[in-house]
């Protein structure tokens, strides 16, 4: 036998991670080591004649100690030269991923380009990885440059099969739900693809996959397990315990590892008595069924019955955030902690392996562990006590959303009180880019928490983390679904809590996204109502905000007189009311709308007093957008020469910001300016950076900008 470990039998989630790295080149480029669904490892450079090309080395590190397996070795060496995918199935906890990292280690020659890794976290929630995020990854770790990695799925992978073409590489892909999923991660033909999971993708068989199952130890390996990890002293002079130790956990690794773990941590303890008190346990019964999210829990519940007070109370809160992953500051607001205690618990979870840290301040649990958390809370925990957690969480998110909003949009007339109270405080972050950023970063975590709000009945909370993520809608426009489900949930919120105010004002935001989706229709419907609910409460504000995207409808449709009646309406009620920033953006709009009428005058007369007003009220997002219409307006009276300038400009402003979407306007622009100047190669690069841009944010500019690089030639 090979050596034996207590990682046997966990899958790469349920072991330590390795400590995040450098991004420094010398040799050998180092990334952050992160698992669920992130790359891991060190990334090797060699030189190739006159170019380099990257080396990635993700493999996690061998397992320390490894028992037997010796057949299992030998068949996934003998499917490896059989086929360029293979499966490695079996239950959860089996020692699927420790066999095939044991493979790779001690067979890395067989691929010397590379081997790529991740965690596709098949049972997590919301949502597995999808495959163009991984496919992303891969590409980057392989030297792509990340301006030109492909969005969509199936672009992606035909990038990933053509980098790899030539080489060999081993891409493992871990906890696959499907075999949908894991398919499009297949590299070039001389390279290898292994996927583990706890189905059997029998799916891929039409692909030409190998199949490898996984069972049980013998009663031996599983007792050998049990001597190596917890060693000889404790397990020799109690034989018959051990062997009805190994029996009552089923002979499965991650079992018998777990009761070596907990045995550790009390090492008075005699065999006979842990034996005793697993026999007593209700879960026994379900540790020997095939229904393995139960057998898992049982060791689990050893686990986290060691843990001190506190600590077991953090680790069954925790399991109620909503999103994947979190930071000690929401952990805090979990716990009802101040940060000091928390990071100290959340020290002693990762101390217990109950918790991972994947990147500095970012802690997850693995999936059946969070499962397990979540029984025990709603074991442990009272209703009141558990709805307290969900409303501080929500409550967090809410605070620290509008804190980097208020930063996005500084100048934007709101209707939640917390900003009111915000605006007292000292700023959250530094500038708009640092905040967008943030607001990016934990959409997905937005996301979760505005629907468990919603499940919970916290209405009012709901609408207002809408109002909350608008800045990130409005500037970066994520055009994925999350803006949509949102904001449908806002709506209804609204209407339960009696808050028309809200109501119009989420589906003023609503409309936004079916305009940039060119569901002209349903904006208009939304907006219809939303002016309506405006009129009959009295709120001027969003009565002009209606009309305003009202406005933006009619110009998409080219119906500029419309156009000019809504503009002028709502600039109307911003002169009544005084706002700076109103009169500032219907200056502007009228004369995007001037210019698109051809009175080319006009439109920049009112440009620049709109211009000069976003100076005054230092936001530089409008500003940018106001250079962006000079420019189109030149180009539509044939002056291309006075375009490039304000183009230009603004190009700085939205790529400081971080802008895609807006990025993509102002090259499809460019573009134009290019091809009225009669410069073919430029119109080219222009629009291909539209084309990068767009599909960042899956806009559905991209296809438009596709079809005319294709017409270019």
């Amino acid at each position: 036998m090979s050596g034996s470990s207590a990682s046997e039998g966990q899958d790469a989630t349920d072991r330590e991670p390795a400590s995040p790295v450098r991004h420094d080149v010398s040799g050998v480029v180092y990334g952050p080591s992160v698992q669920a669904g992130t790359v891991h490892g060190s990334v090797h450079i060699h030189a190739s004649g006159k170019e380099s090309f990257l080396v990635p080395a993700q493999l996690l590190p061998p397992p320390a100690h490894f028992t037997n397996r010796a057949e299992e070795l030998d068949g996934l060496g003998r499917v490896l030269d059989e086929s360029g995918i293979v499966v490695v199935t079996g239950t959860g906890g089996i020692g699927k991923t420790s066999l095939v990292l044991h493979w790779l280690h001690q067979n890395r020659d067989r691929f010397p380009d590379g081997q790529l890794y991740v965690d596709l976290r098949g049972l997590s929630a919301p949502e597995p990885v999808s495959p163009v995020e991984v496919l992303g990854r891969f590409l980057r770790a392989l030297g792509t440059d990340p301006d030109r990695v492909p969005t969509e799925s199936e672009e992606a992978a035909a990038a990933f099969r053509s980098l790899t073409a030539e080489r060999r590489i081993v891409v493992l892909a871990d906890n696959a739900l499907s075999a949908a999923q894991a398919r499009q991660l297949r590299p070039g033909p001389a390279s290898r693809l292994i996927v583990t999971s706890r189905y059997r993708l029998t799916g891929l068989a039409m692909d030409g996959a190998r199949f490898l199952e996984l069972g049980p130890f013998s009663e031996w390996d599983a007792m050998e397990l049990l001597d190596r990890t917890l060693g000889k002293d404790r397990v020799q002079p109690e034989p018959e315990a051990v062997r009805s130790l190994v029996h009552l956990c089923g002979r499965m690794p991650i079992a018998v590892c777990g009761s070596a773990a907990r045995l550790a941590t009390r090492p008075r303890w005699r065999l006979e008595r842990f034996v005793a008190e697993l026999d007593d346990e209700h879960r026994r019964l379900a540790l020997l069924s095939v229904d393995d999210d139960i057998s898992i829990r049982a060791v689990f519940d050893l686990s986290s019955r060691a843990l001190p007070q506190r600590a077991a109370r953090m680790y069954r809160l925790l399991s109620l955030h909503p999103g994947a992953d979190f930071g000690s500051g929401a952990a805090a607001a979990t716990a009802g902690l101040d940060r000091e205690a928390t990071e100290r618990l959340l020290g002693e979870l990762i101390a217990a392996n109950l918790l991972e840290e994947v990147d500095d301040d970012r802690y997850r649990f693995h999936d059946l562990i969070r499962l397990h958390a979540r029984r025990q809370a709603d074991d442990q925990e009272s209703d009141a006590e558990r709805r307290a957690a969900v409303e501080r969480i929500v409550d967090w998110y809410l605070q620290s959303a509008a804190a980097a909003d208020l930063i996005a949009l500084p100048g934007r007339w709101r209707l939640n009180e917390l900003y009111d109270r915000l605006r007292e405080q000292p700023p959250a972050f530094d500038n708009p880019a640092d905040a967008l950023d943030w607001l990016e970063d934990q959409l997905s975590n937005l996301v979760a928490v505005l629907e468990t709000a919603y499940a919970h009945g916290l209405h009012e909370r709901v609408w207002q983390l809408c109002e909350a993520m608008w800045s990130l809608f409005q500037q970066r426009k994520p055009l994925g679904d999350a803006w949509m489900r949102t904001h449908r949930l806002g709506i209804d919120s609204a209407r339960s809590c009696s808050a028309p105010q809200a109501e119009a004002r989420i589906r003023v935001q609503l409309a936004s996204l079916y305009r940039h989706l060119r569901r002209y229709d349903d904006a208009a419907e939304q907006l219809t109502t939303a002016l309506a609910l405006d009129r009959t409460v009295g709120h001027r504000l969003g009565e002009a905000a209606a009309l305003e995207n009202l406005g933006l409808v009619a110009l998409d449709l080219s119906r500029t007189d419309e156009a000019l009646r809504s503009f002028r309406a709502a600039l109307e009620i911003h002169e009544q009311l005084n706002r700076t920033r109103g009169i500032a953006m219907m200056t502007y709009h009228l004369g995007e709308t001037l210019g698109a009428a051809g009175r080319l005058g006009e439109a920049i007369e009112h440009l620049r007093r709109a211009y000069d007003l976003f100076v005054t009220a230092s936001d530089p997002f409008h500003q940018a957008r106001v250079l962006m219409a000079v420019g189109s307006t030149y180009l539509r009276a044939g002056r291309p020469d006075e375009a490039v300038a304000p183009l230009r400009r603004a190009l700085e402003v939205v790529r400081e910001l971080g802008l895609r979407y807006d990025q993509g306007n102002v090259h499809e622009v460019l573009a134009e300016a290019a091809r009225q100047s009669g410069d073919p190669v430029e119109f080219r690069a222009e629009l291909r950076r539209a084309l990068a841009a767009y599909s960042d944010v899956r806009a559905p500019q991209a296809e438009e900008v596709q079809a005319r690089l294709d017409a270019a030639g």
